[in-house]
């Protein structure tokens, strides 16, 4: 259920796509005619057309208005295309906001941008014109959900109009802004911006005389605010005080004749009825909603009258009557649509095309919501069901497609995951386990998927267009502050790779959308070989599932509520807070690691042998290598049953994501590592990393290896060096937290930060973070650790070694000794650091103490499970395997010349 707020909605009855058609065939037409008509003439029909269009807007006759709009602009651009006027800008403007009342969002913004542009290139035109058309450009990007871009602008255009005393913009922009975080649910943020909507005109109606005040229509901007605030407040606090302003809003939306708006305050109203089980009076405000349509039809508000009928029937225990009121919700918003059946759904091309696809996401959620009331009843319906969820997937991937902010396409990745939750909890329950994996794929990392095709298709490229992609790129990380020059960067890199999508296929295809794997056929390709098993986890809102697969196939599990095992995580989590928390309570650990054992590894019956993790929600924090399988009496660290000693463990962020194939690079380097603190002469105020104690002296005198120090270790020489090495050693100092600060990682001279590290071009099969705290990050639902070990992913890099928390630098050395030993000797990456760790346990030299898990369980190896060939160096392992082969050599001589079997003889 959700509540639709919108300060102006589509009032037109005709088509959106048919008006479409129209101005289309209309362009056709206009631009024949216009080649063989003099000027005057020309100027003569656009005037006319204009003041046509005008009139027609005027009357709220939106679709018609935008057709005459546009036949004015054709003649205008035409005329004044090489020297702009203010005709020529106040046309396009008037398109774009008659697109945007008619509810066509996309439509809107080339006009509205256009005239924005002419309107810049004009001395003469107002300020004030140009704060205009960038609110109605604010409320198309917020009404099709994207709201990075949107939010950029609203604060850009609030301050300004502000600054500059433009009241009439002022208090769009308040209003814009009010409304963004409404639909972005940022409740406190809208509550925030509706009081000063509210205080701001207050103050201008006690000075405004009786013609000011009707001339800015304060009284309805101060029913907008009591309206905005009214739904904010149902959201998050007592509804009481929400209906106190609701029915001071619509007694003032009533007498101004704004039914549009008057529909909105009574579903809304209604909406909080429903919310508090005041089920009369919220059929009442329903009715009167739908009432209002008879004097005024406007398809969106129709649809969410529909959609409140149902949550209406919900309420009132009657699923089928729900079913059908959410599926006239639908309809409503998509001309020639009629479902006669439950689970009838609206076609892909229908979603695909209609502007309103966020509003029919919603309304695909209520259906399944009905649906699953129903299945509850005794109704045979998982399969329609299941039909209602596969379409929710592909639209979301439809919504994601028309968004080119990050913080936008988290947004919707957040939204999406109650469905991939209640899609598995449906196909658990039915046991419909191969749709089970596709949704399990669906909710893990599907944007670092995208970002690797991308660059993907980049490599396909050639090597000036691809730098240039990348600096366009760079632009827009370095224009993050300033709003304009980022909506500058954004549109001059979307229109390039238009046009190359336009002129190289094959970039165009390698770039394409997520395509999940057949869970079998991963497992032939990935599992089969090793003898592994994949364990996939969703930590949803409600439950947690897992999901494994092996020779036998696919098996889910509901784990139990996730507020419970959150808590069981998060407390095996705490102990690796700093190095002494489990040294100082040994046998609250082994509790605590055995309690997560219970919760998230036992239930799922697997032998012994290698797994391959897809972890979820905070156990992406959590170090399974060093979960205790047994309840145990002796709590010393080093005889604890790790779940280590059972388990090799490696893990990927998706099964797809495995299975991409990465495109090759040409790599000449062998190891190139980075140790630029090792003589304190850095120039961030680092501790010296002693080189002699660093696991890179061991690796030094085994392998072949380009080594850069202190001074040469810089983050230009990093940068030089990132796209041709084979693997990359960073042992250095970095920082992250799981909040939102910006995690980054230390060279000799700079800082490497995480949205930088993004338009790196790293080519190394293998990258190696020995620093503090490189796997952890912002968890982004559906997407998981916002750090620099994905970081590194998203860049190129095709697997990773990064920190879960503060690395110890006895237990790092260590370990990456001993990985880099087992390396050497041919095991596969994961299971190298498998052995170090098993190798270190083992040591009898260490102390107990020092087996603390913290000391060795701290690094996670994300990637495929392949073996690294390293080049010795000429000592050490070097003279080792040369003795070998000479050794081999002379048996071979020594068989073929019969030596041998004479001696035996």
């Amino acid at each position: 259920m959700d509540a639709k707020n919108y300060t102006v909605l589509n009032t037109g009855k005709k088509s959106v796509w048919g008006l479409l058609v129209l101005l289309c065939f209309s362009g056709a037409i206009a631009a024949q005619d216009m080649r063989a008509r003099p000027q005057d003439a020309l100027k003569a029909e656009a005037d006319s057309n204009y003041l046509r269009a005008l009139d027609l807007y005027n009357a709220d006759a939106y679709d018609s208005a935008a057709y005459w709009f546009k036949k004015a602009v054709d003649i205008r651009e035409e005329l004044y295309a090489g020297n702009p006027t203010v005709e020529l800008g106040k046309a396009n403007s008037n398109l774009g906001s008659s697109l945007l009342l008619n509810g066509d969002y996309f439509a809107a913004e080339p006009p509205l941008r256009r005239a924005i542009e002419v309107f810049q290139q004009l001395d003469t035109v107002p300020d004030f014109r140009v704060a205009r058309a960038r609110n109605e450009l604010i409320s198309a990007w917020t009404e099709r959900g994207d709201f990075d871009l949107a939010e950029r602008m609203a604060q850009l255009v609030y301050r300004r109009a502000k600054e500059e005393g433009d009241l009439e913009n002022t208090l769009s922009g308040l209003l814009n802004l009010s409304n963004l975080f409404l639909r972005k649910e940022a409740y406190e943020a809208s509550k925030k911006s509706s009081r000063e909507l509210r205080s701001y005109v207050i103050s201008l109606i006690a000075q405004a005389s009786s013609a000011e005040r009707e001339d800015f229509d304060l009284d309805l901007y101060l029913a907008y605010a009591h309206q905005n605030l009214a739904l904010a407040l149902t959201k998050t606090d007592s509804f009481t005080l929400a209906e106190t302003y609701y029915l001071i809003a619509i007694p003032a939306l009533m007498g101004s004749g704004d039914i549009t708006n008057l529909q909105i305050a009574r579903n809304n109203l209604a909406l909080g009825y429903l919310r508090t089980n005041q089920l009369m009076a919220a059929k009442q405000s329903i009715d009167i909603a739908r009432d209002l349509q008879q004097s005024f039809y406007d398809q969106r508000n129709l649809s969410v009258t529909e959609d409140h009928y149902g949550e209406y029937y919900l309420k009132r225990g009657e699923p089928a009557k729900a079913l059908a009121a959410f599926q006239r919700a639908q309809a409503a918003l998509l001309e020639g649509y009629q479902p006669t059946a439950p689970g009838d759904v609206p076609p892909d091309e229908a979603l695909r095309n209609s502007p309103f696809q966020t509003d029919l996401f919603i309304y695909l959620g209520d259906q399944a919501r009905a649906l699953e009331a129903l299945i509850e009843a005794g109704e045979d319906y998982d399969l329609p069901q299941l039909n209602v969820y596969q379409t929710s997937d592909r639209l979301i991937d439809f919504i994601r497609e028309n968004h080119s902010g990050g913080a936008t396409k988290l947004f919707w990745r957040n939204k999406v995951m109650p469905v991939y939750e209640a899609a598995i909890r449906r196909c658990h329950a039915s046991g419909r386990t191969t749709e089970a994996f596709h949704f399990f794929e669906k909710s893990k990392a599907v944007l670092l998927y995208e970002a690797l095709a991308g660059n993907d298709a980049l490599s396909r490229l050639p090597d000036s267009l691809r730098m240039h992609y990348n600096i366009l790129s760079q632009r827009i990380t370095d224009a993050e502050g300033d709003t304009l020059a980022y909506l500058k960067a954004t549109d001059e890199r979307a229109a390039f790779q238009r046009q190359l999508e336009q002129d190289y296929p094959a970039y165009r295809q390698a770039g394409m959308e997520l395509s999940v794997i057949e869970p079998m056929a991963f497992y032939e390709r990935h599992l089969r070989p090793e003898g592994k098993i994949l364990v996939h986890y969703l930590f949803g809102l409600q439950r947690t599932y897992a999901m494994t697969l092996d020779g036998d196939g696919v098996h889910t599990f509901d784990l139990g509520r996730s507020d419970s095992l959150s808590a069981i995580a998060q407390k095996m989590v705490e102990y690796f807070a700093t190095s002494s928390e489990i040294v100082n309570d040994p046998a609250g650990y082994a509790r605590a690691a055995h309690a997560t054992y219970l919760a998230f590894i036992k239930p799922l019956h697997l032998p012994p042998g290698p797994l391959l993790l897809i972890p979820d929600g905070p156990l992406t924090y959590l170090p399974f290598s060093a979960m205790v399988t047994e309840a145990v009496t002796d709590a010393r660290l080093g005889q604890l049953p790790y779940l280590l000693q059972r388990h090799p463990v490696s893990f990927i962020h998706s099964a797809s994501l495995l299975d991409r194939e990465r495109a090759a690079a040409p790599l000449t380097d062998p190891v190139t590592a980075f140790a630029p603190f090792t003589d304190g002469s850095a120039t961030p105020d680092y501790p010296v990393l002693s080189f002699e104690q660093d696991e890179l002296s061991e690796l030094q005198k085994h392998f072949a290896i380009d080594l850069f120090r202190d001074q040469q270790a810089s983050l230009n020489q990093f940068v030089e060096e990132a796209a041709s090495a084979r693997i990359l050693h960073l042992s250095t100092h970095a920082f992250s937290t799981t909040g939102t600060a910006s995690p980054h990682i230390a060279f000799h001279d700079s800082l490497l930060y995480l949205r930088d590290l993004y338009h790196q071009q790293i080519s190394a099969e293998m990258v190696v973070l020995s620093a503090c705290q490189t796997n952890i990050g912002q968890l982004a639902s559906g997407e998981g650790v916002l750090g620099l070990g994905r970081g590194f992913l998203r860049a190129g890099a095709g697997s990773i070694i990064a920190s879960l928390w503060n690395v110890n630098a006895f237990g790092s050395g260590h370990i990456l000794r001993g990985f880099y030993d087992q390396l050497g000797q041919g095991s596969k990456r994961g299971m190298a650091l498998h052995e170090a760790q098993l190798e270190y346990l083992a040591d009898e030299s260490i102390s107990q103490r020092n087996k603390s898990p913290y000391l060795w369980a701290g690094f996670t190896y994300y990637g495929p499970d392949e073996a690294l060939q390293l080049e010795p160096c000429s000592g050490g392992w070097g003279w080792l395997w040369l003795a070998v082969a000479g050794l081999l050599l002379l048996v071979g001589w020594l068989v073929l010349s019969g030596s041998l079997w004479a001696e035996d003889a």
